[in-house]
């Protein structure tokens, strides 16, 4: 099935740090995109509906990070990520796997005893890495814009990954401040005590 969208670069001109209700619709598309799909059968396939969708709304460059070459696993992470330039800055896409992941979903479990879950700190680990690799690889610098989205265990990854960003940036050569770290969730859990959350944006 197919669903309509409504789609802006306009949306990236305002503060992140305020809501946007049609990027948080648009958002839920793009993350909803990047659920594996039931119509391909190879896994390296699977993110073919976000592919579809960014290439629409005009990115390029599209990744997927090596996770999406296997049947997942606990310790697994689905991320994808393309890039389109705007006008004063380069804007990257960054959806985490929220939905069709099977065996991800054991890493719900694996809290562990320290301020952050502990199976939620390893994919954001894996995310960040990532979302490194892909700057690099695609010669990214200056100043950028991320739309970083998540729904369910992706949520709590997505979340845990912004407050990383926003306390540490990107690179020195990626410029990425809270105003424009745009991430968006759905149906986050928890995923680090409030006290070891970090700064605020």
């Amino acid at each position: 099935s197919t669903l309509d969208y409504a789609y802006s670069d306009a949306y990236f001109a305002a503060d992140a740090r305020v809501y946007n209700p049609s990027l948080s619709s648009m958002s839920l598309c793009l993350e909803m995109s990047s659920w594996s799909s039931l119509d391909e059968e190879d896994w390296v396939d699977k993110s073919a509906n976000a592919r579809e969708l960014l290439t629409d709304l005009g990115f390029i460059d599209f990744a997927q990070n090596d996770f999406w070459n296997a049947h997942p696993t606990v310790e697994s992470i689905g991320a994808v990520a393309a890039r389109k330039e705007l006008q004063d800055a380069t804007l990257i896409a960054l959806a985490v796997r929220g939905g069709g992941y099977f065996s991800e979903w054991g890493s719900n479990v694996l809290i562990g005893d320290a301020d952050a879950h502990t199976g939620f700190a390893t994919a954001r680990d894996n995310v960040l890495a990532f979302l490194q690799e892909y700057v690099a690889a695609n010669g990214i610098t200056g100043r950028v814009k991320l739309w970083l989205v998540g729904f369910s265990r992706g949520a709590a990854v997505a979340n845990m990954t912004a407050g990383y960003l926003n306390d540490n940036g990107l690179s020195a050569e990626a410029t990425l401040v809270p105003q424009d770290l745009y991430c968006y969730t759905f149906e986050a859990p928890q995923g680090i005590q409030v006290s070891a959350a970090g700064a605020d944006g």
